[in-house]
């Protein structure tokens, strides 16, 4: 598996649109109904001038996922907060790119000084339950029938990692 990490750029955001429209249409993974534009997409990942920031994974010079730290809440005392965002190429699932992008979003928070990550995960996600679980994140809140997609009530799990311990 020889991939790689950079930063993405307005040019990505058609391959980006389209991966992340493939889990609006077909799965729980996301909560949006209908598909996102590259517009809206860009909005949602691209955040210039701050700590957060969004990443491509390429394999062999193409996009085979993305993944992103975005603010977990708009109000300034969260600033010391992310929440994490991961989505493959549904082909190259279960293959060690989720726990890649993981390892690298955790590095590249700490790089940049945050104290917590979040992450918010419908419950009937199987992997991406068991990718957090099996690194550290603890479950930091469970919301019963908070969504309904595909005629289901699902449930999301908010897990959460603390990367310091002491005070800022």
């Amino acid at each position: 598996m020889a991939y790689a990490f950079r930063s993405l750029n307005t040019d990505d955001m058609v391959d980006v649109t389209r991966i992340y429209n493939y889990y609006v249409a077909h799965t729980t993974v996301s909560f949006h109904m209908a598909p996102r534009t590259k517009e809206e997409m860009t909005a949602m990942l691209l955040h210039p001038g701050g700590p957060f920031g969004a990443y491509a994974l390429t394999e062999g010079g193409n996009l085979a996922g993305y993944c992103a730290l975005v603010p977990f809440s708009a109000r300034e005392a969260y600033a010391v907060t992310a929440e994490l965002s991961l989505y493959l190429e549904p082909d190259v699932r279960r293959q060690g790119y989720g726990q890649a992008m993981l390892d690298f979003l955790e590095n590249e928070a700490a790089k940049k000084g945050f104290v917590s990550l979040m992450a918010r995960v419908t419950a009937e996600n199987t992997a991406s339950v068991g990718l957090f679980g099996k690194n550290g994140y603890t479950r930091a809140g469970y919301y019963e029938k908070i969504g309904c997609k595909f005629g289901k009530l699902l449930d999301v799990i908010a897990f959460q990692k603390v990367l310091q311990k002491e005070s800022i």
